[in-house]
């Protein structure tokens, strides 16, 4: 199945773990890529046969992300009772789930999302998944299953339960349910793009230790019970409500109180029809280090009052695009002094950035991976900033800037060379001139793409390596490479070169060693290649010794 897999001892197999004492297999790690573009498949069609079912003490079963080729959930996974953890999301099973899913009852983990033509009508089979802790479901057409009870009632060890875009409805998940004794310990509850209407599940109020909760989709203004839910959750940190249709009445401090969630750090709004003017409710909540509220209209100036700024003191990311702001960024936005991702593209801003952008020393600080998605540091593309101060050359560790699609003028500033650590670069269809800046980490970016659309401009990447029109600063023309000038300059040209070879040389040597440290299954594949080359090498020397021995014995038993 993998290129390693031909030893006789399985504990050396890539992607399989064995109990370090008994040697028995443990876990066995096969999640593939559905995007053939990054890479294939560990599992293809009836490759997920019942030999599987000989390893009595898996624990850990990952198959997702293969191309199982539309195959039934094996029904000897059911035979695998002391399995913790079991993912066969996005897989492309079909037909029914096993009943014998029931036995798992050591089962803590189990991942079913994204099977699009699986059949779950009847959801009796999690009952006897008493050790169960998290169910994703996410992506599967729930809309004809029957018995939610075994769910709602028969797991009660449940944490997080993932149901988004599964086609439920108030009759799948009947109203009339209002017991505390419905999942009393989840804490993460996705129902997000189902097909709910008018108030909410009361059962929700009674979940008073959750601390995630999507509502996407939901038409939010239509649930008059919206506001005793926030008032019942007063440990909720994440609360998305994307695509629910908010209006200005429904934002207001009558209707929700956010100041009741004392806790809430993550607030997802996008496109939720919330007016024309920024909700000022939205400033009170000093917490909050993620606001997203894109797509929603927004018009007038961009909204970084002295409120929001001053209150706010805790704010990472700020996610303003596709809005319709004019005017220019206002210099009060550097006092949201722990802002680290900033993105106010698909606006209609104009005039400059604000020196004091350079000044915020969080836009300078790594940020983890955890923290969101979206890995832009600035991003203003579509809008119409019309110069672009140096302020960015204090932001050291910046690895992502984007600034297509404005009018930007005059040359590209020098002081992006010393941006170490930026791997995107965006400043397409501007109108900046010159030549392109070099050294350090913009020698790798070498994509023309990034610069298209700035006639001026020219030098690697860009074909145009020289230019006759005029200096941008000196007004002169500019040479187009004289002899002597070449000459003069060949051999500090050839020492950069070398320098920057042994630059390279250097990152990528220690970006290899850096990675046999922390990825144990690579390590031990480099290790297995090399002595399975020594031995080979070895066998072949050998032979071709003895060879020659015999020939020297005895020329002619060479022939």
């Amino acid at each position: 199945m993998l290129s390693s897999w031909i030893s006789s001892d399985c504990c050396r197999w890539e992607r399989i773990h064995c109990d370090a004492i008994t040697g028995n297999v443990k876990s066995l790690h096969l999640r593939g890529n559905n995007d053939d573009s990054e890479g294939g498949h560990y599992l293809v069609g009836n490759e997920v046969n019942s030999s599987l079912a000989e390893l009595r003490h898996l624990k850990y079963l990952d198959l997702s992300g293969n191309d199982v080729g539309g195959i039934r959930i094996p029904e000897f996974i059911g035979s695998l009772k002391q399995l913790w953890y079991l993912n066969l999301s996005r897989s492309f099973f079909h037909g029914i789930v096993p009943p014998q899913i029931r036995n798992l009852s050591n089962l803590k983990v189990l991942d079913l999302s994204e099977n699009y033509e699986l059949m779950i009508d009847d959801m009796a089979w999690t009952f006897g998944l008493s050790s169960l802790e998290q169910l994703d479901l996410s992506f599967n057409d729930l809309s004809r299953a029957q018995n939610w009870d075994m769910v709602l009632y028969m797991i009660p060890s449940l944490k997080k339960l993932s149901l988004s875009s599964c086609g439920l409805s108030n009759v799948d998940i009947r109203l009339s349910l209002n017991s505390s004794k419905i999942l009393p310990n989840i804490r993460h509850l996705d129902l997000g793009f189902n097909s709910f209407k008018g108030p909410l599940p009361p059962f929700l109020q009674n979940m008073t230790s959750l601390a995630f909760l999507d509502l996407s989709g939901f038409n939010i203004s239509l649930a008059w019970n919206f506001a005793n839910l926030l008032s019942m959750i007063p440990y909720l940190s994440e609360l998305h409500l994307s695509s629910c249709e908010l209006n200005k009445t429904f934002l207001s401090s009558r209707h929700l109180n956010f100041s009741t969630l004392s806790n809430i750090q993550h607030l997802d709004l996008r496109f939720s029809s919330i007016g024309f003017m920024f909700p000022s409710v939205l400033t009170n909540i000093s917490s909050l280090s993620v606001l997203d509220l894109s797509g929603n209209r927004l018009n007038s100036s961009v909204p970084i009052m002295p409120n929001l700024t001053e209150n706010l003191t805790n704010l990472k990311v700020l996610r303003l695009h596709n809005n319709n702001f004019t005017g220019g960024i206002p210099p009060s936005l550097c006092k949201a002094s722990s802002l680290q991702i900033l993105d106010l593209a698909h606006n209609n801003l104009m005039g400059p950035i604000p020196r004091c952008l350079g000044e915020l020393n969080a836009m300078a600080e790594p940020i983890p991976l955890l923290t969101y998605t979206d890995t832009d540091i600035i991003n203003l593309n579509e809008n119409l900033i019309q110069a672009m101060k140096d302020s960015i050359q204090n932001m050291t560790q910046l690895f992502s800037l984007h600034l297509s699609r404005n009018e930007l003028t005059g040359v590209i500033p020098q002081s992006m060379a010393a941006l170490n650590f930026l791997s995107h670069l965006n400043l397409s269809h501007n109108n900046f001139s010159g030549r392109i800046p070099t050294g350090n980490q913009l020698q790798t970016l070498i994509d023309p793409s990034i610069y298209a659309g700035n006639e001026d401009l020219f030098g690697p990447p860009l074909p145009k390596n020289c230019s006759n029109h005029q200096d941008p600063i000196t007004h002169e023309p500019t040479k187009i490479h004289p002899d002597k000038d070449k000459a003069d300059d060949e051999p500090k040209e050839a020492w950069l070169f070398g320098l920057d070879i042994i630059r390279g040389f250097a990152t990528g040597f220690w970006g290899i060693v850096e990675v046999l440290l922390f990825k144990k299954h690579w390590r031990m594949k480099l290790f297995l290649f090399v002595e399975e080359t020594m031995d080979k090498i070895h066998v072949a020397v050998a032979i071709g010794v003895a060879k020659m021995k015999r020939c020297h014995v005895d020329p002619l038993g060479c022939k």
